[in-house]
């Protein structure tokens, strides 16, 4: 049997982008994730020791919304392996999702984002 934990709208400043304005001045995103978790003994003892903490999971993302990339596409692998990481044997798989809430350089509107699921199917 499995769960699901998921984050969702999460904000963090960063400075990601290739646009050098972006490196500089930054920007808004939004991180989304669904990690898929082998159950374990959590459903019966009811004991966050027996559970993945979904602050854990928060902090990891935290810190890695602070290291710079380029890509988008960086970003969320970078984000979904240390999230895997934090326990490869009960974690089934990680969906990262990254929105940038405004493209200086996008005229039809909108915002830009990634996804993609750690490890791949």
């Amino acid at each position: 049997m499995h769960y699901k934990i998921e984050l969702n709208n999460l904000r963090f400043y960063g400075f990601h982008g290739v646009n050098p304005k972006e490196a500089k001045t930054g920007n808004f995103f939004r991180v989304d994730v669904i990690v898929t978790v082998k159950t374990g003994n959590e459903i019966h003892s009811d004991n966050l020791k027996d559970a993945l903490n979904y602050e854990e999971i928060y902090n990891v993302i935290q810190g890695e919304m602070k290291r710079r990339s380029n890509l988008l596409e960086n970003l969320c692998y970078r984000i979904a392996k240390a999230i895997y990481s934090l326990n490869s044997e009960r974690i089934k798989k990680v969906y990262v999702r990254v929105e940038k809430s405004y493209f200086d350089g996008m005229s039809i509107g909108g915002s830009p984002a990634v996804s993609l699921t750690y490890p791949d199917d």
